[in-house]
Formats: structure tokens, C-alpha cells, sequence
């Protein structure tokens, strides 16, 4: 026999497919690791989800961050070279 949820809205039994709120969710529990894939009350999965999601943009920013520094080094690079190869060609004015 499966435990029936309560219903954080209305405070009596879940009425789980009937529910807007109940749906399918796939994701990643932050405090375990463990994925999951499940149909449950979005309203109760709602904090979970928001610190999965909290984690993955940290680490997407620190994608970009990686990102950006390694195309400024690039960048610097490729000026260094336009210079080296252009000295004494560009007339001054």
C-alpha cells in the first residue's frame, strides 16, 4: 500500500492525475545526486528543482567565465602577431 501525499493547497489527500500541479518532472536531487524521474506535486518538488536549477546556472557561469578568458587570450595573441607582421608596413602619418 502506497502512502498518499497531502496536498499542500488544500490540505487533503493529493488528488495526483485530477491536479493541474501534479506532473512529470525529471531532474537531479542537489543533496544526493541521485536523478530522478517521476510524476509528483510540482509544489513540494518546487525548492528541490529551484536549487538544481540554482547549481547548474553557478556552473554555466563559470563555463563562460573559462570561456571569456581563454578567447581574451586569443584575442591578444592574434594582436601580437598583426603587430609583429605588420611593423614597417603601415606608412605613419
Amino acid at each position: 500500500m502506497t502512502r498518499k501525499t497531502k496536498c499542500p493547497i488544500v490540505g487533503e489527500e493529493c488528488w495526483e492525475h485530477d491536479c493541474d500541479f501534479y506532473c512529470y518532472s525529471t531532474g537531479k536531487n542537489p543533496e544526493t545526486n541521485v536523478k530522478f524521474q517521476e510524476f509528483s506535486c510540482i509544489i513540494i518538488k518546487d525548492a528541490m528543482l529551484t536549487m538544481e536549477n540554482t547549481m547548474t546556472m553557478r556552473q554555466t557561469g563559470a563555463e563562460v567565465g573559462k570561456l571569456t578568458n581563454e578567447l581574451i587570450k586569443l584575442k591578444e595573441e592574434v594582436l601580437q602577431l598583426a603587430a609583429k607582421n605588420a611593423k614597417g608596413r603601415i606608412p605613419k602619418l
